[in-house]
Order: C-alpha cells, then sequence, then structure tokens
C-alpha cells in the first residue's frame, strides 16, 4: 500500500493541525511498514525554509517513517503516480483530489469539524461524497455528517507520545519545575495550547479564594489575558509563558498538580486534543464538557467535568481536587490506564485496518 498525504499546510509551523498531520503519516508507516510520502506546500518560517530534517524533527516525527515533497516538484508527481492511497484533510483540494480519484486512486478524507462559512457549506459536502472513506475524530461529528458518505469512520483525532512522558517520571516534580523556572511551593493549575479560542474568565475568577496559579502554556493573546486576569485581581496569580516547541509541553503539564481545559466551543469536533497528553500524564483534570469531551472523559472516573463551567462551579471543583487526596488519585489513575488506548502507534492502526478493508 503506497499511501500520499496532501496539504497545503506550511509544515514549519507549530500548530496542531500540522503536528497531526506528520504523527498520522509516521504511525501510518509504522502500521504498514512502507515510508509515507507528504506533499506540502514549502516549509518557510521568518522568512526562511526549513528543511525536511528540521520541520520532522521541530515536531517529534522520525525521518526514517516519513518523506515530505513540495508541491509540483517531479518527485511529488511521480509519488502521487505510483501511490494508490490519497489521504488529505484540506477539502479546498477538492478538484484536485477528484482528478485523482478518476484516475483509481482510493480517496480518504479525515474530518476534524463541520462547515463554518459559506464557501465550506459548498465544499464540505462535496469532498465527503466524493471521498471512498471518511475518518472523523469523534462520534459526534460521524453521527453530523454520515448523511453525507455511508462508509465513515471514528479515529479519535490525536494522541499522545508515552515516551516524552516516561523521560519525565523518574524527575519528581520539584526537578521539573526547577527545570522550567516555575515556583516550587505554589499549587499549580495548568492549561497547554493556544489561548485565543479559549474562555479563561470564569477560571481567573474561581481562583481570587484559592491558594493557587494558574500557568498557561501556549499564550496567543498574552494582552487581552493579562488585561482580564488584573480586573479579576487575580494578575500575581497567573503565568503565562509563550509558545514553547511541542515536545518541550509534557514538561509543563508534568509539573503540574491539575491539568484543566476551559470553555471552547460547542461543536461536534470540538475536542481539544490536549486532553490524550493530560490523561497520559497521572495529573487530574477538570474539564468543561460538550458532547465530544464525553466521549473520552467521564466525571468521577476520569475525570472531573463541569456542566456549565461557571465560576462557582469551577471553584467548587478545584477545591474538591485539592481537599481530596483520594479522589484526586482514583481519576488520575484512572485517566492514565485509559490513555493507552489513545496513542499513535493505535490511531495508525485503526487507520491502516480501516483502509484495507476497502481496498
Amino acid at each position: 500500500m503506497k499511501i500520499v498525504y496532501l496539504t497545503k499546510a506550511n509544515l514549519a509551523f507549530s500548530r496542531s493541525h500540522v503536528f497531526n498531520i506528520l504523527k498520522t503519516s509516521e504511525a501510518i508507516d509504522k502500521a504498514i511498514g512502507e515510508r509515507v510520502v507528504v506533499v506540502a506546500s514549502k516549509s518557510k518560517t521568518k522568512g526562511r525554509l526549513l528543511s525536511e530534517t528540521e520541520v520532522l524533527s521541530k515536531h517529534g516525527v522520525d525521518a526514517s517513517h516519513v518523506r515530505i515533497l513540495e508541491w509540483g516538484s517531479e518527485e511529488s508527481l511521480v509519488a502521487i503516480k505510483n501511490s494508490n492511497v490519497i489521504y488529505y484533510r484540506d477539502f479546498n483540494l477538492y478538484f484536485k483530489v477528484r482528478k485523482l480519484k478518476k484516475e483509481g486512486k482510493v480517496v480518504v478524507l479525515e474530518v476534524h469539524r463541520t462547515a463554518r462559512n459559506f464557501l465550506e457549506k459548498i465544499l464540505w459536502p462535496l469532498n465527503l461524497k466524493m471521498a471512498d472513506i471518511v475518518i472523523t475524530i469523534t462520534n459526534a461529528l460521524k453521527n453530523k455528517l454520515e448523511k453525507h458518505n455511508q462508509n465513515i469512520h471514528t479515529v479519535f483525532g490525536n494522541a499522545y507520545e508515552p515516551s516524552l512522558f516516561d523521560a519525565l517520571r523518574n524527575k519528581t516534580k520539584d526537578e521539573i519545575r526547577k527545570q522550567l523556572s516555575l515556583p516550587q511551593n505554589d499549587v499549580l493549575i495548568t492549561y497547554t495550547g493556544q489561548t485565543k479560542n479559549y474562555q479563561f474568565y470564569n477560571v481567573f475568577e474561581s481562583i481570587k479564594n484559592l491558594p493557587v496559579k494558574i500557568v498557561l502554556v501556549g499564550v496567543t493573546n498574552r494582552e487581552d489575558l493579562e488585561k482580564e486576569a488584573n480586573e479579576i485581581g487575580v494578575f500575581d496569580k497567573i503565568i503565562l509563558v509563550e509558545r514553547v516547541e511541542r515536545t518541550e509541553v509534557p514538561a509543563y503539564i508534568m509539573a503540574s498538580d491539575v491539568l484543566f481545559v476551559p470553555y471552547v466551543r460547542e461543536e461536534a469536533g470540538a475536542f481539544p486534543v490536549k486532553i490524550f497528553e493530560y490523561m497520559g500524564s497521572g495529573r487530574p483534570i477538570v474539564s468543561f464538557v460538550n458532547e465530544p469531551i464525553k466521549e473520552i472523559l467521564k466525571s468521577g472516573e476520569n475525570s472531573l467535568l463541569l456542566e456549565p463551567p461557571t465560576s462557582d462551579n469551577w471553584e467548587r471543583a478545584l477545591r474538591k481536587i485539592l481537599g481530596e487526596e483520594n479522589f484526586a488519585n482514583a481519576i488520575s489513575v484512572k485517566a492514565l490506564e485509559e490513555s493507552k488506548k489513545y496513542n499513535w502507534q493505535k490511531r495508525g492502526l485503526d487507520i491502516v485496518e480501516i483502509i484495507k478493508n476497502h481496498v
């Protein structure tokens, strides 16, 4: 089976979209033993082109499993011609992929969300109906889209890399905090990921009377967050960390006492992929709840879910986690145990099994 993953993404960007493409390609290669070719736009950042090795290293991907080729290059055209499976996520590739399907390629479309604007509402159904196989990242999304395609399957979106956490398990929390220049004696409540689309106001309000500090890693709107924290009166309780390399994120997670996911949106594909990494850390998780999140997290079993995520509910949840050690340990252990079902190796095997059943 020769698979080519088509994308218009700039692979130099440290985004979940890019990370998912490269890690999924690596996982598929490990499942089939055939190097996956990713055909992408130029990997350019700050006016500089990154080499294939730099891009893969940046995202923690093994170069022996993934080959990156540039759109329009002779090598990419040969790779596409010799492939029998075309895998893609970009809906604006519809006309390119349709041509390849007419040439006999099996088309696999991975979908992470629903259409949001006028153009997307035209392109989404066209792509969904054209694809031989559709892979969604939540059951909620699958249920919403299966009217367009009956050969639709759920393979949860991202996963976590156990090795990045295993390397930290032999270190104490204090050692990791010292390495990251985080306060040693404070209770740290941590969120990792981009911050622009998430709502932190209620979480900030909830800690006014709690002896804790909030750590946000991956800050993309510092000024807004500082303004909110200052208005609420918790400015000195907030630690903001700009974006870090993805391979550095597990250290911040392992340095924490509690991990949290604030409200983002109600959408069939709105599953914050950081949850898998949280589960693999063995730290207690507190999160807002929507349908996709409930597919993985079960309140009182492997997490504590807030419905609705008001400031009072956030405060009650944090007090419960911090005040009931046995409960916090129980949900952490359960989440760690269940995280084994959501690693990259399993994601690759599941996708390959679906494709093999069709080819």
